[in-house]
């Protein structure tokens, strides 16, 4: 329920704020959150060639705050933050039905790297 949920999110967010290889940015409006994005470094697939590569996580911008660059200052401080931490690559995935994500992902120079299909049984 709800109360399994909250505390899903809170060691989740928690997490990635203690550990080193996590990254918890928020965006504000005076006192109030506005938005957030969550990641973190990976150890890649082992057929590629990179030894760590970061992903975003997950972003969310309140829809009122929405096309006026909330989204591209959450994703540029998580360029910093990947930045410092020698990070030469990033991903990030997105429900092939969120056009809007992707078309926000794409603008800020991310490209189509797999694809996953899925069908149901």
């Amino acid at each position: 329920g709800d109360k399994k949920n909250k505390f899903y999110l809170n060691w989740y967010f928690k997490s990635r704020i203690e550990k080193d290889d996590g990254c918890a940015l928020i965006a504000s409006d005076g006192e109030k959150i506005i938005g957030y994005l969550v990641g973190e470094i990976l150890k890649p697939e082992s057929y590629r060639t990179l030894s760590e590569i970061a992903e975003l996580r997950d972003m969310f911008v309140l829809e009122e705050y929405r096309n006026k660059g909330v989204g591209t200052k959450l994703h540029s401080s998580f360029i910093d933050w990947c930045g410092k931490k020698g990070i030469k690559r990033i991903r990030v995935v997105a429900s092939a039905k969120n056009l809007k994500a992707i078309n926000f992902y794409k603008k800020n120079k991310f490209k189509e790297y797999d694809v996953i299909l899925e069908k149901d049984l």
